[in-house]
């Protein structure tokens, strides 16, 4: 899983928000960020003012059961890879499809997968040649195939993604996508996120007494405003 953060959002709009409804209508983008004033707003409730801040991501490497939780959060703009035009088995990487950690760690379930993941090939190239056009064969893939997304988000709907998808009852892989999220806007946009911590910390209402960390995993390479979190299968 690869996200790329495409934008540098100026955290900055938030503070000229707030200052607007307050009449003073000549601030300049350039000056400190006054992190406090945000932070003091936001907790007052008025939330508003972080929709003014704009995130855009490029997600590769997710799997089509991630990207299908992803757009239940629907305050945002998806654009994904179509499975009409974009072929997965082109690509011609044994890694096409996302394979969990707890069947990569059981040789039995693994077997199983694999044997499934070489069968769905098998079936899709007859198909192929069968004279099926890729918009039907498509039907055939599994939702363990990778996929692709160009995502965009403000910072409040950023907090409310990170409130779900941080947290030990959200699945694995989007719990992996939300914490890498959260590292990349963290590090641009402190003001808006450096204070932000996991709904358990904060008395959430499902009360499960199983906490979650934000930290990000071992097996992470963070290369400027690009972060990829590398298998256990595929690290040096």
């Amino acid at each position: 899983m690869k996200i790329e953060l495409l934008n540098h959002p100026n955290e900055k709009l938030a503070e000229i928000a707030i200052k607007m409804c307050r009449g003073k209508k000549k601030i300049s983008l350039s000056e400190a960020v006054n992190e406090e004033l945000i932070r003091r707003v936001v907790d007052s409730g008025h939330e508003s003012v972080a929709e003014h801040v704009n995130f855009t991501f490029r997600i590769t490497g997710l799997s089509r059961v991630t990207s299908h939780q992803f757009v239940r959060h629907r305050i945002a703009s998806y654009s994904q890879e179509s499975q009409r035009y974009s072929d997965p088995l082109e690509v011609k990487d044994k890694y096409w499809a996302v394979i969990p950690d707890s069947i990569q760690e059981n040789p039995e379930a693994k077997k199983l997968a694999i044997d499934f993941l070489d069968e769905s090939i098998r079936v899709r190239k007859k198909m192929d040649e069968l004279g099926i056009k890729l918009e039907d064969s498509r039907y055939f893939l599994p939702n363990a195939t990778k996929t692709a997304m160009v995502v965009t988000m403000n910072a409040r709907t950023l907090w409310n993604f990170f409130n779900f998808r941080i947290c030990s009852r959200a699945q694995w892989e989007i719990r992996r996508l939300a914490k890498l999220m959260y590292y990349l806007v963290n590090d641009v946009a402190p003001a808006l996120f450096s204070w932000w911590t996991p709904r358990c910390e904060r008395g959430c209402p499902e009360k499960c007494g199983d906490p979650v960390s934000n930290e990000i995993e071992e097996g992470t390479i963070i290369t400027g405003k690009t972060i990829e979190y590398l298998p256990k299968d595929k690290r040096d």
